[in-house]
């Protein structure tokens, strides 16, 4: 699976949510302290929430990858086998 996609939404509102701890003072300027603070909780909880979401498929692709069983057919292997030792099996 691709996990590409939401590791990168989880770091960009990561990415969003860090400045804000301490913005500019332009930035204070432009926009009310609530504002900022909003914002920045929002990118937080959304960064927590895709994150959340990717905890189920990483647990199912665990257990895909590292807890199957390969299934062999019988009748292949015996067939792969006669091929092998030339049909004189």
């Amino acid at each position: 699976p691709d996990f590409v996609i939401p590791v990168v939404i989880i770091w960009s509102y990561i990415a969003v949510a860090l400045p804000l701890h301490n913005p500019a003072p332009d930035l204070i300027e432009l926009y009310e302290w609530s504002a900022i603070v909003a914002v920045r909780d929002a990118s937080y909880f959304f960064a927590g929430v895709v994150g959340i979401m990717l905890i189920p498929r990483i647990v199912i692709w665990v257990a895909q990858e590292f807890c199957t069983i390969n299934v062999v057919d019988l009748d292949d292997l015996s067939s792969a086998n006669n091929h092998a030792n030339g049909g004189y099996f």
